[in-house]
């Protein structure tokens, strides 16, 4: 198998590095200069033609732009995407049917609050799950490939619509983000000897309230329809207690 990713950050990083450790050549793409060199370097990589997949890991909103660029430079290779939101991914790519045929949308379930390629482990998505929202026209051929490199990297394959898939990651993983983001909001201004206090409760539910805000915010905007009900909901039971 041949791997190009598009995207030298936390994600794009450890599927190259898990990648290359199942036996894949892989090549990594970005922008940024500095994070293309340092990522390939971490990886050992090398050219890559003619890739099997090519794995866009940017921001969801750079998605579009990324596909107009690439998808004839490689026009053999299945794509997918790795963003946290499905729906508009979705409605964007069906635009393009003869594309769409070899786009699979996902989203693995796995990160860390740590970004760029320095934060990267070749073992970041084994045992978790990995979200896959083929499209109607999603090839059979291009569904085997994903399944066939996800598995590659240790994760559980979950296949979803890409409405179920928002709905479910509103509730466990960016509502979580928020009071996260809340909690340690609370914490700001207070003194270090009160924090010194601080034993693995604060720590456990404020450690990813250190995840990219720029991240964030464009996830949050993007799935505000699925995640509006639950933070009115949570609203409630603060009132309540």
């Amino acid at each position: 198998m041949k791997i190009v990713v598009i995207g030298a950050g936390l994600i794009g990083t450890s599927i190259a590095l898990g990648a290359k450790r199942a036996g894949a050549e892989v090549e990594l793409i970005d922008a940024d200069g500095r994070a293309q060199n340092l990522a390939n370097d971490l990886v050992d990589s090398k050219k890559v033609t003619d890739p099997t997949i090519v794995v866009v890991a940017t921001p969801t909103s750079a998605l579009n732009s990324v596909i107009e660029r690439f998808k004839s430079s490689y026009p053999k290779s299945t794509f997918i995407d790795i963003g946290s939101t499905k729906t508009k991914v979705k409605v964007d790519v069906q635009v393009d049917s003869e594309f769409a045929s070899r786009f699979c949308p996902t989203h693995p379930m796995a990160g860390r609050e740590l970004d760029g390629p320095e934060g990267a482990q070749s073992d970041l998505f084994v045992g978790k799950s990995w979200i896959i929202t083929p499209l109607p026209q999603t090839s059979g051929e291009s569904i085997a490939l994903v399944k066939e490199l996800i598995e590659k990297l240790g994760a559980r394959v979950i296949a979803m619509s890409p409405e179920d898939h928002d709905a479910a990651v509103a509730a466990i993983s960016h509502l979580p983000q928020v009071i996260s983001s809340l909690l340690a909001a609370q914490l700001e201004g207070m003194s270090a000897e009160h924090l010194a206090l601080a034993g693995t409760g604060v720590l456990d539910t404020t450690r990813i309230a250190g995840s990219n805000p720029a991240l964030w915010e464009e996830i949050l905007k993007l799935n505000k329809g699925a995640l509006l009900p639950l933070l009115k909901d949570f609203q409630k039971d603060l009132s309540t207690l």
